[in-house]
């Protein structure tokens, strides 16, 4: 939609942006609530936005977002609620941050090797 727009999908920063005469914005929390009412009508699914925060927290996690961020943004006490109840750390992605240190660090060889022996 914001290809058939002319509008540059780098330059925005909304998840789900407004388009209107003004130009791309952001919805407010009414505009986000009437959207919401609006998807749920045609959509005949009914949710609650709190259903989505597994998702976003998966996809900061997966952008190199470091979980205790990631963790603080929810509100959580601990990075293990964190970790536990709403996104993990993929195991490549581990595997390719502990061999970063291990190289950073000691030697050229990776530490853990992804693949089955």
């Amino acid at each position: 939609m914001l290809r058939s727009k002319g509008i540059d999908e780098a330059k925005v920063t909304a998840l789900i942006p407004t388009i209107s005469s003004k130009g791309v914005g952001i919805y407010s929390q009414q505009g986000f609530g009437r959207l919401k009412d609006e998807v749920v009508k045609e959509a005949y699914i009914a949710f609650k936005w709190k259903d989505c925060r597994p998702i976003d927290d998966q996809l900061a996690l997966d952008d190199d977002d470091p979980i205790y961020l990631v963790s603080q943004s929810m509100r959580h006490a601990s990075t293990q609620t964190t970790g536990r109840s709403y996104c993990r750390t993929r195991a490549d992605q581990a595997f390719a941050r502990v061999n970063e240190a291990y190289n950073a660090l000691l030697k050229p060889e990776p530490a853990i090797s992804t693949e089955n022996d």
